[in-house]
């Protein structure tokens, strides 16, 4: 009885080691099978938050001059200054809501300032934390907040719109 366990265990091993051999090792005459290449990078799938192309109407406003500008372009019209700071929590959080007010009311001009790269602009509205909210009509203040308080500047933008 022992020669014969020892015996099955050996062809056991064996058929092992010859199929793992076969599995690593293929013979040079196998075809490989057809694999159709993968589809190009730019393809646009529908429904892809990537594939719609971002048309921002928030304007990024770069120093004192260019918002001066943009106030004298805009006119009659309601603009909303958002100044924010790169490092700051509630201002990222607010970001996406903007973009989504500004392309929802394109008669509005939303600007967008950031405290560290425009610091004239910064010190002209007299900006003491971020986010700060400034709403103008005709160039003058009609009213400002300072928070991320979504509800606040929806109801302020519908109210001087």
């Amino acid at each position: 009885m022992r020669r014969s366990l020892q015996h099955f265990v050996r062809r056991v091993v064996r058929c092992r080691t010859v199929r793992a051999h076969a599995a690593v090792h293929k013979p040079k005459y196998a075809n490989p099978v057809y694999q159709p290449p993968p589809p190009p990078l730019n393809v646009e799938i529908p429904n892809c938050r990537k594939s719609i192309k971002s048309t921002t109407m928030v304007q990024l406003i770069t120093d004192a001059a260019d918002l001066a500008t943009k106030l004298t372009d805009a006119k009659e019209k309601l603009v909303i200054i958002d100044f924010f700071a790169k490092w700051c929590g509630p201002c990222k959080l607010m970001a996406p809501f903007i973009e989504e007010l500004a392309n929802e009311y394109p008669d509005v001009v939303m600007l967008k300032v950031d405290v560290d790269e425009c610091e004239e602009a910064a010190i002209e509205y007299n900006i003491q934390s971020m986010p700060t909210f400034v709403f103008l009509k005709s160039k003058t203040e009609v009213v400002r907040f300072s928070g991320a308080n979504k509800d606040k500047l929806k109801e302020n933008l519908l109210k001087f719109k």
